[in-house]
């Protein structure tokens, strides 16, 4: 077993910026990239110059983009020393983050900028996809994934690393791979609605998950976003507007279901050290976990998919237990997802989950405050770098929804239709002084602490 423990609290996120997002014509999944970066570079006071580490998520309109990460740094003026471009999907904030601390631990960055941008609109998609104004090499690819492997293995995050590439030019080979697996599409399975369809399913039929119980969930996260100027959603919503809204795919109705946004996320890790000297107080990066696993890999698991593993590891680095948790920003593309990551963190049991989001034990003054700013079902989608960034302003007690006496701040991601990969980040904030604020001694936690060092 990997061990990362070394590495808990020595990097932090210093900058955090949001682009406008909602409906916003007229700017392209770049220009998003660009406008949150400047914002998180303005949020620290870092120089630009001193970024030398690239990060970028692919936005799905995109399809296979060669150099997307370094037309982003070409567009902001920034040679960086190591550049990659991701595709995880909503996992991919949280891998970034993972990666950055990689390359940082092992030496090749000093600052590394992570940052997305999407534009939905079919108008605003197209320019994009057939290529820059400079031309952008990408032949360093298997460059990339070395180094990449090199920082992963340094930083104690795995043993050993396979480095790969397929390619297939044939347009009729194409296809297949861009809408799914063919033991999917031929029955109508092409998309997260279906599969997340299919996952509510699983979990009334096995547990008792009930619909109402995802009415909670969504009005509480309704309730958060009316604190949020920037919230895509703001109007009061109760239980009856969310039980009448209309079935989207049986048994998930509208509101259990995420947003289209048009925006962009930036944010800037660097180490804990030069982080004292810029002007936000620093969220330290107390732990990070991955597991990746499919149907193919997993084809009978219970119901928590590869999460239960990611937390154990997570905890473990952060030397932590679930209920040291002050806030949490849980992944909430559908309303299932957030019963998901409760179940898998250790945060509740299968029928826990009903009644402590029936109580408003989800919102701030309860039992776990969830989604401060609205989440992906009210705040806007942005792949869950919207999470990121809430984690962030809690910590620092600048959330327009804030946690009293917030110290550690957990993020989770999930990225991949009929794929589990969630990747949960808990962040505790330092003073200027350099001590960690006291944890909250109220906590009790009724699962046993997680195993390891």
């Amino acid at each position: 077993m990997t061990d990362a423990t070394g590495l808990r609290d020595r990097y932090a996120v210093v900058g955090i910026g949001l682009s406008r997002f909602g409906k916003v014509p007229g700017t392209s999944a770049i220009g998003f990239c660009l406008e949150s970066a400047k914002r998180a570079i303005e949020d620290c006071g870092i120089a630009r110059d001193e970024i030398d580490g690239v990060l970028v998520l692919m936005p799905p309109q995109m399809g296979e983009q060669h150099g997307w990460a370094s037309r982003v740094a070409a567009f902001l003026g920034i040679t960086p020393a190591f550049c990659a471009t991701m595709d995880m999907g909503g996992a991919s904030p949280i891998g970034m983050m993972q990666t950055a601390v990689a390359v940082l631990a092992a030496g090749f960055c000093r600052a590394v900028l992570c940052t997305f941008g999407c534009q939905n609109n079919p108008m605003g998609v197209i320019p994009q996809l057939f290529g820059s104004p400079f031309a952008i090499p990408y032949g360093d690819v298997g460059a990339i994934m070395m180094q990449t492997a090199v920082a992963v293995l340094a930083a104690g995050f795995c043993r050993a690393v396979l480095c790969t590439f397929g390619c297939q030019n044939n347009p009729m080979g194409v296809i297949p791979q861009l809408f799914g697996s063919p033991f999917a599409i031929p029955y109508g399975d092409v998309g997260a609605i279906t599969f997340m369809g299919h996952l509510a399913r699983r979990q009334m039929h096995e547990h008792g998950i009930t619909s109402t119980d995802y009415g909670h969930i969504a009005v509480q996260w309704r309730k958060h976003a009316a604190t949020n100027p920037d919230a895509q959603m703001r109007k009061p919503m109760t239980l009856e507007d969310h039980q009448n809204s209309r079935l989207i795919n049986a048994p998930l109705h509208l509101f259990d279901c995420c947003l289209f946004t048009d925006g962009g996320g930036a944010f800037i890790v660097t180490s804990t050290e030069r982080a004292r000297d810029l002007k936000q107080t620093p969220a330290l990066i107390s732990g990070l976990g991955q597991v990746h696993s499919s149907e193919v890999i997993r084809p009978h698991d219970d119901g928590r998919g590869g999460g239960s593993e990611a937390g154990e590891r997570v905890f473990r680095m952060a030397g932590c237990r679930p209920a040291d948790i002050d806030v949490a920003q849980l992944y909430d593309a559908f309303t299932p997802r957030v019963v998901h990551d409760l179940v898998a963190y250790g945060f509740a049991a299968w029928e826990e989950v009903g009644p402590l989001a029936a109580a408003g034990e989800l919102t701030v003054g309860g039992r776990l405050p969830c989604n401060t700013a609205g989440g992906l079902l009210s705040e806007g989608h942005l792949s869950g770098m919207g999470h990121v960034a809430e984690a962030v302003r809690q910590v620092r007690g600048t959330s327009r929804c804030q946690v009293p006496d917030a110290e550690l701040s957990m993020a989770t991601g999930y990225g991949g239709a009929r794929t589990n990969r969630p990747r949960p980040w808990p962040t505790r904030p330092q003073s200027s002084a350099g001590h960690d604020r006291a944890r909250r001694p109220d906590r009790r936690d009724p699962h046993p602490p997680c195993r390891g060092g």
